[in-house]
């Protein structure tokens, strides 16, 4: 868990801004604080997927974003859920005629699930039979975005571009302020 803190200097500046627009400070916080959460969770997404051959729907399911701040409380959270493996289904799979080729690395090459299918019927996904009578079968999975993300020591990149986010946001706050006060919004 990372904490950020607020430049003296931009909170000075957000301070006189705030004054001058009439506006509440904690409420232009709040705002910066939320709208670095909601681009770090796209930067969370980004990165797993520069590894990951996967859409970035399947990888957003298993970033949660915490509660959102407000003027009382100008404090969130965006955390990568550490159990969640995809499921074959999320990896571009094809039927060939030896089974199922899917491919998890984008710099890799695309392997290939002797005997799997992939069912229309049962959402897509892909199965391999266990043994040779038609049941039991059992549904293979990928591996985990947190995985990802750990093994490849994503987290000091995410968290450099998280707090330029966050001085961004801080500025972006700013400028609307002065531009409220001085009545061109």
């Amino acid at each position: 868990m990372t904490t950020y803190r607020i430049n003296q200097s931009k909170l000075a500046a957000l301070t006189s801004a705030v004054d001058q627009s009439g506006r509440d400070l904690d409420r232009e916080v709040a705002a910066a604080v939320n709208a670095t959460a909601t681009k770090t969770a796209s930067l969370v997404n980004k990165s797993v997927r520069t590894e990951l051959s996967v859409t970035a729907k399947s990888v957003k399911r298993g970033i949660q974003k915490g509660r959102r701040a407000t003027a009382a409380y100008p404090n969130t959270s965006v955390s990568l859920h550490p159990s969640r493996r995809l499921p074959l289904k999320d990896f571009k799979p094809r039927q060939t005629r030896k089974g199922v080729s899917y491919k998890i690395s984008k710099r890799g090459k695309r392997t290939t699930l002797p005997s799997g299918f992939i069912s229309g019927h049962l959402g897509d996904h892909v199965f391999v039979r266990v043994g040779k009578p038609r049941l039991p079968i059992r549904k293979p999975m990928g591996p985990s975005p947190w995985g990802v993300f750990v093994k490849q020591d994503m987290a000091p990149a995410v968290q450099m571009q998280s707090e330029q986010e966050l001085d961004k946001q801080l500025d972006r706050r700013i400028k609307f302020n002065l531009l409220k006060a001085s009545g061109e919004i």
